[in-house]
């Protein structure tokens, strides 16, 4: 399975700020890339669905995470979800759009496998190289 897993991390949980539930990701992602699983994660999810999506990474043959993070959002809800992501090895890419300097030294240690702060507008041709090898 090939799986996508869209984090954000946020400083505070909103209800009101947005009505409805949206992730325009990933509903382009099942569209472009039908045969790929996509779920979303936050910092403020229940540690059941950390966990299941800790599961899912173990089961994957390639993963790829794409994460927005707030400047100050706390992370150590996600702690054992960033492990799990550095430990990965099956094929990775974890591209991160932060200037949280915690999120980004925990990502560190992926090396090669992590895009920080590139331009969102060349994520779909990296899904695309990344699904297709």
């Amino acid at each position: 399975m090939k799986l996508f897993i869209h984090l954000e991390l946020i400083e505070a949980l909103n209800l009101t700020k947005s009505p409805g539930y949206q992730k325009p990701l990933l509903e382009s992602l099942k569209k472009t890339f039908p045969e790929v699983l996509g779920y979303d994660l936050d910092n403020f999810s229940d540690a059941h669905w950390i966990d299941t999506q800790i599961k899912l990474i173990a089961e994957a043959e390639k993963v790829f995470v794409y994460i927005i993070s707030d400047k100050n959002a706390k992370t150590q809800a996600l702690l054992r979800f960033f492990e799990k992501l550095i430990r990965c090895p099956q094929p990775l890419q974890v591209w991160a759009v932060s200037e949280n300097l915690i999120l980004n030294k925990l990502l560190k240690p992926l090396g090669e496998r992590l895009i920080l702060n590139s331009p969102p507008d060349n994520l779909e041709n990296q899904l695309a190289e990344f699904w297709a090898t």
